[in-house]
């Protein structure tokens, strides 16, 4: 897979560039707050219509223009297609080869993107919000029908939250009606949602493991715990964990004791929105007893072990998308992103302040930019 051409209008600070990448390595260079991250943003907007920075149509929108947009003519498995995506503040426009797509998720799965961004360094000290992030980005990777039932636990929790606050304490016969259905639709989607981390998680195993002993030239049992909040401390999580019907009476259960906190609080505590997934590594938590190059190690493995499984489903490798991570990554691991590289056989785009930290063994094309101008490209090896 591979994208042939490039171009954007009023997005971010870019107000018009065209793009004809190498189908190989491409390395954007710009000093920081020149747009190099909003050229890849849009790599990454095409395939999965939401941004891995900004959650806000408005914010990719560039100041004083009334709409953006980002269009590609993409090659996949020998047939190319045209995306275009047109974004207004308060809703966005899809067309695939001049036609409307009407359901999105008709449309996904058309382009396939790993993106590999600085915050993600940062993962196994992070927030649990953001390893759900990152673990729900590779699950709509691998399975794009995905984006559909994530977003119908997102609704639900908006609506049910909605009530919540609504009841300022106490609970109407009218909102206790609508809190049960929206709890049992919490608990439906829930279990969707539980079920599809943990499918993937289980695939990943193998793939991950590997991938980190190779990074260390020794042999770590490193892993990927999912952990439900809601029974972070049972002594029977990992059998509600692989047992959906379990599950099921888990989540209703806890969702129903945890109603009287929810109306105090005006939010739901319980739900997958509270999960997390956590690193081991020999069995520990790697957060607690890991060193910097191990987690930046944890990583690196992660998206090389995405990649390899998803290479492994579609019979290609996706786009990838590495947006300024050798500055973030210490020496070792950089050569040993750019060793992995040398064997990855997809595009590549690569966004730098220094053309110095990229180590490829492969000639590669560079694309400068200023104030989100793109400047005359030159080859460089």
């Amino acid at each position: 897979m591979r994208v042939d051409s490039l171009a954007l209008r009023d997005f971010r600070n870019i107000e018009a560039l065209e793009l004809t990448p190498d189908p190989r390595f491409n390395v954007i260079v710009a000093p920081n707050g020149h747009g190099k991250t909003n050229l890849v943003e849009a790599v990454y907007l095409l395939a999965a219509l939401k941004s891995f920075r900004s959650l806000k149509n408005d914010a990719l929108i560039r100041h004083g223009a009334e709409r953006a947009r980002c269009t590609a003519l993409v090659d996949r498995g020998g047939v190319r297609r045209e995306i275009a995506l047109e974004l207004l503040p308060r809703s966005r426009r899809v067309t695939l080869n001049g036609n409307s797509v009407r359901r999105v998720a008709d449309f996904f799965g058309e382009v396939n993107v790993v993106a590999f961004s600085p915050e993600d360094i940062g993962l196994v000290r992070g927030a649990p919000a953001d390893r759900r992030a990152v673990v729900d980005r590779m699950v709509f990777n691998a399975h794009p029908s995905y984006a559909a039932e994530s977003a119908a636990l997102d609704d639900v929790l908006k609506n049910r939250n909605a009530v919540l606050k609504q009841c300022e304490g106490s609970v109407s016969r009218r909102n206790a009606d609508l809190l049960d259905i929206y709890d049992a639709q919490l608990v439906a989607h829930g279990v969707a949602v539980v079920a599809r981390r943990r499918n993937y998680l289980a695939r990943l195993a193998a793939p991950f493991h590997d991938a980190f002993c190779e990074i260390f030239g020794a042999t770590f049992d490193a892993a990927l715990a999912y952990r439900l909040k809601s029974a972070e401390d049972a002594t029977d999580h990992d059998e509600l964990l692989s047992d959906d019907a379990a599950l099921t009476e888990h989540l209703r259960d806890a969702i129903r004791a945890a109603r009287p906190r929810d109306v105090a609080r005006g939010f739901s505590t319980v739900g997958p929105h509270r999960d997390d997934i956590e690193p081991l590594l020999q069995g520990r938590p790697l957060r607690e007893f890991g060193s910097q190059g191990q987690h930046r190690a944890f990583v690196l493995a992660m998206k090389i072990s995405e990649i390899r499984l998803l290479e492994a489903a579609l019979g290609h490798f996706p786009v990838l998308v590495l947006d300024d991570v050798s500055s973030e990554l210490d020496p070792i691991r950089n050569q040993q992103l750019f060793d992995f590289l040398s064997r990855f056989d997809g595009q590549v785009f690569i966004t730098t302040t220094d053309v110095g930290y990229i180590r490829l063994q492969h000639a590669f094309r560079q694309w400068h930019l200023r104030d989100g101008v793109l400047l005359d490209p030159s080859a460089s090896a």
